[in-house]
């Protein structure tokens, strides 16, 4: 729950940790009929990293804890979030 309570901080306050200022595999946009907003919380939801962690957590247990993170980002993100979890590796 440590690391999960880290993400959240971070989701929340994208202007003091951006996933995008760190190395990452970052979802791919080029598909997209018009550009996203290069803001910081865009940033934060093109870390395909990210996405994996959090459903990687979700599948300890913490399900409900993961579902209100993505329902909340999906509210500013949609098409990057679900984009992104097209371009996850099946595994």
């Amino acid at each position: 729950e440590g690391q999960l309570s880290w993400l959240i901080q971070a989701i929340r306050y994208p202007d003091v940790f951006c996933f995008g200022d760190h190395p990452a595999h970052p979802v791919l946009i080029d598909c997209l009929k018009h550009p996203l907003d290069d803001t910081k919380d865009t940033w934060t939801w093109r870390s395909l990293n990210l996405i994996e962690c959090l459903l990687r957590i979700a599948d300890t247990g913490l399900y409900s804890t993961v579902l209100e993170i993505f329902k909340h980002s999906i509210q500013r993100s949609g098409e990057l979030i679900f984009l992104g979890l097209l371009q996850l590796p099946v595994s």
